[in-house]
């Protein structure tokens, strides 16, 4: 799986329903474009990595022409940095806390 993320340009993540991002993650480790349901998730994780993420509408109407707008970007290296520090915040420790905090 990790080859076939890595040598991908994009890679769509077909979800409805979505309660925690670690496809996300894994495909954004390799500098990896997401394509996503327009749900709260991505869109929160969008707000971190920006162009990393693109969401298109949930019913697919859109998918097409987000695709389109995906392959046609050229990733800017403010971009590249972006996602760096975003995957750099991730570790267990954080995210145990912000469990712990959800669940208190």
């Amino acid at each position: 799986m990790d080859v076939i993320i890595a040598d991908s340009a994009a890679v769509v993540l077909p979800y409805t329903v979505c309660w925690n991002s670690g496809m996300a993650v894994k495909v954004l480790e390799h500098g990896t474009a997401l394509l996503c349901a327009d749900l709260p998730l991505f869109r929160e994780i969008g707000e971190h990595v920006g162009p990393w993420i693109t969401c298109y509408l949930t019913d697919g109407s859109d998918l097409s022409r987000q695709v389109d707008r995906v392959m046609n970007y050229p990733a800017l290296m403010e971009d590249a940095e972006r996602l760096s520090r975003f995957l750099d915040g991730l570790s267990r420790d954080s995210f145990a806390a912000e469990f712990e905090g959800a669940l208190a």
